[in-house]
């Protein structure tokens, strides 16, 4: 399982075979805590590195790739990469709901 737009999902291989994933840090998002927060549950808030929106990687490549595929995944350009047609799902033995 994996954290994906806030989300928990899961990767699998439409033919159950072995599969790989590569993932890397792609953004820091900073993000307002509610009046639920409680640092005795999770710590304190404060990990002493500076609060901004970037861009993450080592290189300025890196980044760079980064930005055009979240830019690439807004515009639904990744769909087909990123998730299951229906005949994968049922292929996996995974039930899917009619439309």
């Amino acid at each position: 399982f994996f954290q994906w737009d806030g989300e928990a999902r899961f990767a699998f291989s439409p033919s159950g075979g072995p599969f790989s994933i590569h993932i890397r840090k792609i953004m820091n998002i900073p993000v307002v805590l509610g009046t639920e927060f409680d640092s005795r549950i999770v710590g304190p808030p404060d990990n002493g590195a500076e609060t901004n929106f970037a861009f993450a990687g080592e290189t300025l490549g890196e980044r760079d790739e980064a930005r055009v595929r979240v830019l690439r995944y807004v515009r639904q350009e990744l769909n087909s990469e990123l998730n299951a047609s229906r005949e994968e799902v049922l292929a996996a033995g995974f039930y899917c709901q009619e439309h």
